[in-house]
């Protein structure tokens, strides 16, 4: 039952007030009931960000098969519809300068600037024109279709790599979590709110242990 909300029982079970070593100490109907506002949020949350990490992976692979047929130079990408898929400059095998992509429909979907392969700011919409993600110098933002914020970065540094604080919040506009990490990548922070705005999880580290 645990594994089904996403949650494994190493991480369910103290949430629970329980320990994993025995059969007696196995959660009953009851128990679960009384915890479901605080573990099927968290799962939820974890479940968007896997879903999220997926895409990225996919994004890569294409990237890396794309990165073996590259030469210097501008180029275009065509749907089979004969529709622009993608444009934009190589320089050194490594995009450069302005990369534009589009759906099969012709709508552009997304628009970044490159320095060599390192991205400096782009931008990215839904199909309903929305806009859907930005990303600059330090920070970076994504919305849900309907305008309203999902998900925001504020990173140490331009390499992006490490993120300072991270927030997200559901489509209804509540917080679902806030992340606070030091310039070693440990969390000093974590808190966690359900779809009612409501608290479920906090946790606060020692940063001078850090």
């Amino acid at each position: 039952m645990i594994k089904g909300l996403g949650l494994t029982a190493g991480i369910a079970a103290p949430m629970l007030g329980l320990s994993s070593c025995s059969s007696s100490s196995e959660p009953n109907a009851l128990s679960m009931l009384m915890m479901a506002p605080v573990i099927l949020p968290i799962a939820g949350i974890y479940a968007g960000i896997e879903a999220e990490e997926r895409m990225k992976k996919r994004e890569r692979e294409r990237a890396e098969a794309l990165k073996a047929k590259r030469k210097d130079g501008p180029f275009v990408e065509l749907w089979s519809n004969g529709k622009k898929r993608a444009e934009g400059t190589y320089k050194n095998t490594e995009l450069h300068g302005l990369h534009t992509k589009w759906r099969k429909s012709g709508q552009k979907s997304d628009e970044g600037y490159y320095d060599e392969g390192r991205l400096i700011k782009s931008t990215s919409w839904h199909e309903n024109g929305q806009k859907s993600g930005e990303t600059r110098k330090t920070s970076a933002a994504w919305w849900y279709e309907s305008g309203q914020i999902k998900r925001e970065y504020f990173y140490h540094d331009a390499t992006r790599n490490l993120t300072k604080k991270e927030t997200s919040w559901y489509e209804n506009g509540q917080k679902s979590y806030e992340v606070s990490r030091t310039s070693r990548g440990h969390s000093s922070s974590t808190r966690y709110w359900n779809k009612n705005g409501e608290e479920v999880s906090y946790k606060e580290w020692d940063k001078r242990s850090r």
